[in-house]
């Protein structure tokens, strides 16, 4: 069945921002790339947050290009982030249709070099492509992804980046990962680091207030960034919780993620005596982040596996101190400007939590320790990257 007219036309790509004629044309006349942001307006976390940021720094470099963002039919557009970006309309149906056909038919009416897609490229694409992917957690730990989406990476990644101009990873930790699970070409995959947003700042004490109040928080609280999925650890920071009570140590853990509240780890917490120690926030939007994190004694984020970890930086730039794993990628992110533990351990998270609460100076510390490290990383330059990447896989 054929796209409606308005699905193809370039004349009906939707232009974000007001630029003049000249900018219109220098950014011609550099290479043209289509970026698959379909998860955008998801409450897909990480994999949402790098397409929205990437996209308006690439926009926003010195670089002449011309950028296509491929969108749902309801993603919202804010003309000021997103000017300088084209935006194209997905017609509904889901992957096979955006892969399938969607994404080649658009490449090839806007006469594009490049795609870049997130893991799984397009079907048959009369374009180069290079895929970002960020871990792989669906293979290295399959047990934490539903079968459905398991079986569908294990097929199409690996399909993927053999037919891709190249890849693209958040980590040497995943660059690693990938050549040794797939044995791609060493040159094929390059690292391009990620940071944390313009919004994460440190927050006055006014604001992270008022954000206390209108979500209910105790005085102190840790944060816990993830939701519920399995492989962000929260039944070892339950554990944890568990054991700083039996010690006489008070605390309360703050969750936000996209899943809300989940039974079976209510039940746990009342099992283990913790439920009431236990706030429940579910997605927030991105601008009560900040203040979120900054209102918290630290982030407490002992993921099991993670290709980059960004709620540290994002912590970190808040000037809030971090508990994280001392596995996958996270000690290449933090540093040495975190406590790290071993996420499989609850007594090591429970007396990193318990330092955090007793000892001001340790804190102080971690807090200008992360805010120099979060310094260290910026999405200008993961454009800059990206876009020498863009030019590598076109020969130039």
């Amino acid at each position: 069945k054929p796209f409606p007219k308005d699905y193809l036309e370039p004349a009906l790509c939707q232009h974000a921002g007001g630029s003049s004629f000249i900018e219109v044309w220098w950014r011609m006349s550099g290479l043209r790339i289509g970026i698959d942001g379909h998860v955008l307006g998801s409450q897909e976390t990480g994999n949402e947050t790098y397409l929205a940021e990437l996209t308006t720094a690439l926009a926003e470099t010195n670089r002449p290009a011309w950028l296509e963002l491929f969108v749902s039919r309801q993603f919202t557009v804010d003309r000021e982030r997103w000017n300088g970006v084209h935006l194209r309309r997905l017609p509904p149906g889901g992957a096979v249709v955006r892969l399938g056909w969607a994404l080649p038919l658009y490449a090839s009416a806007s006469r594009l070099d490049l795609v870049h897609t997130t893991y799984i490229g397009p079907f048959l694409s009369p374009t180069r492509y290079l895929v970002t992917v960020h871990d792989l957690s669906y293979r290295l730990y399959p047990g934490y992804v539903s079968a459905r989406v398991r079986l569908l990476l294990d097929a199409l990644v690996p399909l993927s980046i053999r037919q891709s101009a190249g890849v693209i990873v958040p980590s040497e930790t995943t660059r690693r990962d990938l050549l040794k699970t797939y044995g791609c070409r060493p040159d094929k995959v390059t690292v391009v680091y990620l940071a944390a947003g313009r919004r994460f700042q440190p927050v006055e004490p006014g604001q992270v207030e008022t954000f206390r109040r209108r979500h209910l928080l105790p005085g102190r609280y840790f944060a816990f960034v993830g939701g519920v999925n399995p492989r962000k650890n929260l039944v070892a920071v339950l554990a944890a919780l568990s054991d700083l009570r039996e010690a006489g140590v008070e605390t309360s853990v703050v969750i936000v993620g996209p899943s809300g509240v989940n039974r079976s780890l209510v039940t746990l917490a009342e099992r283990l005596g913790v439920a009431s120690d236990l706030r429940w926030i579910g997605y927030l939007p991105d601008d009560e982040m900040p203040a979120f994190l900054a209102g918290a004694v630290a982030l407490v984020y002992p993921s099991i596996y993670e290709g980059f970890g960004l709620p540290v930086l994002e912590a970190m730039q808040c000037g809030t101190p971090v508990i994280a794993s001392r596995t996958g990628s996270t000690p290449e992110v933090a540093g040495d400007a975190a406590l790290l533990v071993d996420p499989h351990s609850p007594t090591e998270i429970s007396t990193a939590m318990r330092q955090m609460l007793e000892d001001e100076a340790l804190r102080a510390y971690l807090r200008e320790a992360g805010l120099a490290r979060a310094s260290m990383f910026s999405w200008r330059r993961a454009a800059e990257e990206t876009y020498s990447f863009y030019e590598r896989c076109m020969g130039g």
